[in-house]
């Protein structure tokens, strides 16, 4: 279970946008927005499945030091009059791409051979393709040490989904840096047999809903990546929409995390 929970680590992103334009002001959702990023409501998100995870720190359910209360009163003021809103997303899949075949790289290099690289995350950060250009990834923050020309970044480019009901959204990044994609690959292909070997370990070893885990990883005020563990919840409202609640300590900046809450008991091993 620990190689899946790393593995997930690896493919996860921050997500940041500075200096809001007038028209995300002007967009209608953008206080709700802003509140959304900060709010405790971010643990009820709808039931897809997200995720993230390295060698960050460890929260777990509470710990006064990082567990967000419901009652707090969130302050978003930093938010909205900076314009500079964080998040997290999930790697989700990536490609190679070459002048011949889809012309030249959309940034300003113009390279014969290019990358993008899909990433899936809330869908109340960004509203179309024109506000997916102003965000910019960035992979491997995995901690404070790290030498700053290790980490690596892509700038979005346009939005290929948006679901504002299910809060999903997948954007592609564009990037010059094949390497980098090359590298994103082969970590989504360790994510997907460590998801195989977990599951094939644990399948079925859920009796009871309150035994499910949930993990986060995300980039809490887009600092370094944290790892967060919980459990689901029951959900407290009545609703036909399949949701998902969890007691994962949060904090402004996980809005986007992918949730990963595996359907087996590992409370044994993590």
């Amino acid at each position: 279970m620990l190689n899946l929970i790393k593995s997930l680590a690896d493919i996860s992103v921050k997500i940041e946008v500075k200096d809001v334009d007038d028209k995300r002001k002007q967009f209608s959702d953008f206080p709700a927005q802003a509140s959304m990023l900060d709010s405790i409501d971010t643990k009820i998100v709808p039931g897809v499945s997200y995720s993230e995870v390295k060698s960050a720190s460890l929260m777990k359910p509470g710990n006064s030091s990082t567990l967000i209360d419901s009652q707090m009163d969130v302050n978003t003021s930093d938010i909205i009059s900076s314009s500079h809103l964080l998040g997290s997303g999930k790697v989700d899949d990536v490609y190679i791409r070459t002048e011949a075949d889809y012309g030249q790289c959309p940034c300003h290099k113009k390279c014969q051979e290019w990358g993008e690289i899909r990433v899936l995350t809330s869908a109340k950060l960004m509203y179309d393709d024109d506000d997916a250009k102003n965000f910019v990834c960035t992979f491997f923050y995995d901690d404070d040490d790290k030498r700053m020309d290790q980490l690596k970044s892509a700038r979005g480019d346009r939005i290929v989904l948006r679901d504002l009901e299910k809060d999903v959204c997948m954007f592609l990044c564009v990037t010059c840096d094949v390497e980098l994609v090359r590298t994103l690959e082969g970590m989504l292909n360790k994510f997907e047999q460590s998801w195989e070997n977990a599951f094939d370990k644990y399948a079925n070893t859920v009796k009871w809903e309150s035994e499910r885990l949930t993990v986060l990883v995300f980039h809490p005020n887009g600092l370094r990546k944290h790892i967060s563990l919980g459990k689901s919840l029951t959900p407290n409202v009545e609703s036909s929409e399949k949701r998902i609640e969890y007691d994962n300590p949060i904090f402004n900046g996980s809005s986007g995390a992918f949730v990963l809450i595996p359907d087996f008991n590992v409370s044994d091993d993590v």
